[in-house]
Order: structure tokens, then C-alpha cells, then sequence
């Protein structure tokens, strides 16, 4: 191995660009390349850094200049990237080269522009890119979990520009849809085949308001599924904008909301052809009406628009309010249990007088139970067969008069006889001794 003769590196640095060299805000070092008696690059020695270097690399001017790379840096001959060896190609070549690495032995990221003033020799200009790199690793990283969450969602997620073209959108949509990717990524919300004319309208006018800044309550729409089917899809969209306020597009999620339906119209198909009244009311110290069937007209004489948001409490009897609330309050507590997903169950059966909308108080009959946080009642009017009740008891009262006093009279004919019985024996006895 041999050290070629080091030239002056005035005579290689223009002697204009020396304070430029050292004004640099990145690190600049001149160096010469050594190589063994074969020609092979082994090993360089540092001639030249500005003061930019030794904050970079971490090294004293006067504890390098004049010395070999393999003694400053002991073990730099083992890092995964071959410095001496990239160096030497330039120093030896002349060819120009620019990468980014990662060094092993000072454990940093560095952006390194090498370039040959003369054979023999090799300037590098390094930057430490360490903070960026890891800022761009957890960027990465950002974008891989945005990415699994993204596509994972149980939502269907769309990405729309401005004008109104798919820009993105989640694997959800195909497993949902039936459609692929390529169905929808490029292609106008007007052109999109999953969407009907009349959905289209509706859809259009919603995003148009959007994108004009109004705010959309969530709505529902119909799509068409690959296989012809209705989906039923609640929309939920939000405008997307970039830092300086500037809109860049809108993000919109549906939910699959058909099976829900599909139930809702059954339940409501059947509670509105059924002569019980149904109620669904808030589970609270002040239950409101959510829900009432038609058959509220028959039972207390109200229309169901009526009764929604009332204070369902405000319909029952006072006396038979007060016998209800110890009841209330105990399952007001079981709610507590509930909010803790805790497995609880309420099933009550009531009776109790409600009011009718002509003032009238009426007989019926509840059947409560708590489903998701709320309360389900169906209730029958029992007047009648309160009536029939009272009327049977009555009726059962006047025969066990009635009983009672036959009763009495078949004891009073016994005695009777039984005191002729006596009074023919005394007779007789009379008329055995005359």
C-alpha cells in the first residue's frame, strides 16, 4: 500500500473559491484518495473541510487534516456502504455523483455531492438529513396505518375534487358494490354507473351545496350494485381544505344502512297493521316519545305527530304515576349498568289508566322492554275487559249472597225439622202415658 504525493490544495481549489468554501452553510472537504500496489482504493486523507464539515460529521479540524479517513473514523471501512469505494471511483474517474446514505459508524443520514478537481482527488459537499429522513420514515409510516385504516374502514370512503371526480376510494366500495377500483378512480359523479338518475339529482345538489360551504345533514341515498341489487347508503360528507384555506376536495362516507331498512320497513309494516299500540320512548327520568304507531288514533285519540317529543309521564294517571316511579327509579339505575355494557335485561308488564285526548282516563295494558337504550312499549286499551272483570265480579259477589242465604235457609229447615222431630216424641211420650 502507498500514499501518493499530497499537491497543495490551493493549487486544486481556486484560490477565488477557498472563502466561498468556507461560508458554505454545508459541509465541504477535499481529500485524497489513496490505493494499494494493485490500483484498488483503500483508504483517503482529508486536506481540507470548512467549519460547516466538522458540525456535520462531528470532527475537529485539527484532529483530521493531514490524517487518514480509517484512523479519524475507525471501523468507516465496515459500514454497509463502501465510502473509500464510491470515493476512489470518482477521485480515479472523474465521474460526478450524487446520493443519500445512511452511515453505519456515525450512525447519521447524510446528502453527499462528490465531484474530481483533479485525478487523484475528490471534493464532497455534505448535508445531515438525518431529522428528514425520520420525518419522512414517519411519514411513511403515517401513511402505510392511513392507508390500512383507509382501506379496513366498514365505510365506504370516496375522495371527490372540486369538480366533482373520484380522486380515491377504499376497498369497501368493491366488497360492498361489487365494482372495482378502476369503476370509479377518474371518472365524474355524473358518469357513475352504480348511481341512478333520480339518486344522481339528489347526490349533485348535495355536493354542490357543499362545495358552496352550506352544511348538509347526513342523508340516504339508493345504489345500484353490480348484480343489480338496491344497497341503501347513508351519506356523510365534509369538505376537504388545504392549510391556506383553499378547497380541495370532499370526502364522503357511506354507510350500509340497507338490512336496517329493510327491518324498519318490516316492524313499521307490521306496527302499523296491528291494533296494539307500539311506543318507542327516550330511557330517562323524562321518557319523550320517539316513535308512535298509527293505532295511538284508536287507543287514546291522538295522531302520532302529536305525541312525538312529549313527556310520555304526562299521559299516565297521578295515582298510578306514583305506584310507577319507584319502578322507574330502580331501572334508572340499571341504565348505569347498561352505559357500562354490562348485560342487562328489562321486561315489565303494566297496568295502568292513560289519558285520552277527549280527557277521559282509559284502562290499558304495557309490555316494556329496553332495547338499545331505549324503551319499547305495547299497549292495549283493557276498558273493556275491565268492565267485563268488574261485571263478572259482581255478578260472582251477588251469587255468593245469594248462596249465603240459601245457605241459611237450608240450615233453618233443618232445625225445624228436627224440632218437629223432638216435639212428635214428646207427643207421643204424652200420649203413651194418658
Amino acid at each position: 500500500m502507498f500514499v501518493k504525493n499530497v499537491m497543495p490544495e490551493e493549487e486544486i481549489i481556486n484560490e477565488d473559491n477557498i472563502d466561498l468554501f468556507e461560508a458554505m452553510l454545508n459541509g465541504f472537504a477535499l481529500h485524497k484518495i489513496i490505493v494499494d500496489e494493485y490500483g484498488k482504493p483503500v483508504d483517503y486523507v482529508f486536506l481540507r473541510v470548512n467549519k460547516a464539515f466538522e458540525d456535520v460529521v462531528g470532527v475537529k479540524k485539527k484532529d483530521i487534516i493531514n490524517k487518514k479517513v480509517t484512523d479519524v473514523l475507525p471501523g468507516i471501512e465496515k459500514d454497509t456502504f463502501n465510502w473509500i469505494k464510491v470515493y476512489g471511483e470518482v477521485a480515479l474517474n472523474g465521474k460526478h455523483k450524487k446520493f443519500q446514505q445512511y452511515s453505519d459508524k456515525l450512525r447519521r443520514w447524510f446528502r453527499v455531492s462528490v465531484y474530481s478537481p483533479r485525478k487523484n482527488y475528490f471534493a464532497v459537499i455534505v448535508e445531515d438529513i438525518t431529522e428528514k429522513k425520520k420525518a419522512e420514515d414517519e411519514l411513511k409510516k403515517s401513511e402505510k396505518r392511513f392507508k390500512m385504516i383507509f382501506n379496513n374502514s366498514p365505510e365506504v370512503i370516496i375522495f371527490f375534487s372540486p369538480k366533482g371526480m373520484v380522486q380515491e376510494i377504499n376497498e369497501r366500495a368493491g366488497e360492498w358494490l361489487g365494482y372495482e377500483k378502476g369503476d370509479f378512480v377518474g371518472k365524474s359523479l355524473l358518469n357513475l354507473s352504480m348511481i341512478s338518475e333520480e339518486t344522481r339529482k339528489i347526490v349533485l345538489e348535495k355536493f354542490n351545496a357543499r362545495i358552496r360551504g352550506e352544511k348538509i345533514a347526513p342523508y340516504e341515498i339508493e345504489l345500484i350494485a353490480k348484480d343489480k341489487s338496491i344497497k341503501i347508503g347513508r351519506i356523510l360528507g365534509s369538505q376537504v381544505k388545504d392549510e391556506d384555506g383553499k378547497v380541495l376536495g370532499e370526502l364522503i362516507l357511506i354507510s350500509d344502512v340497507t338490512e336496517q331498512r329493510k327491518t324498519e320497513e318490516m316492524y313499521k309494516l307490521i306496527t302499523e297493521n296491528t291494533s296494539d299500540q307500539v311506543v318507542i320512548t327516550t330511557f330517562s327520568t323524562n321518557p319523550k316519545y320517539l316513535y308512535v304507531s298509527p293505532s295511538v288514533k284508536q287507543i287514546m285519540g291522538y295522531e302520532p305527530e302529536e305525541l312525538i317529543g312529549r313527556n310520555s309521564l304526562d299521559f299516565i294517571h297521578p295515582d298510578d304515576l306514583k305506584k310507577m316511579i319507584p319502578l322507574l327509579v330502580k331501572h334508572l339505575k340499571d341504565k348505569v349498568l347498561f352505559l357500562r355494557n354490562k348485560d342487562i335485561k328489562i321486561k315489565e308488564v303494566l297496568q295502568y289508566r292513560t289519558r285520552h285526548k277527549s280527557g277521559n282516563w282509559i284502562e290499558v295494558e304495557s309490555t316494556a322492554n329496553l332495547v338499545e337504550n331505549k324503551m319499547i312499549f305495547i299497549t292495549r286499551d283493557v276498558s273493556e275487559r275491565k268492565k267485563s272483570e268488574k261485571a263478572l265480579r259482581e255478578k260472582l259477589e251477588e251469587l255468593e249472597k245469594f248462596q249465603k242465604i240459601t245457605t241459611g235457609r237450608e240450615l233453618k229447615m233443618v232445625e225445624l225439622k228436627k224440632e218437629n222431630e223432638r216435639l212428635r216424641e214428646e207427643i207421643e211420650k204424652l200420649n203413651n202415658k194418658i
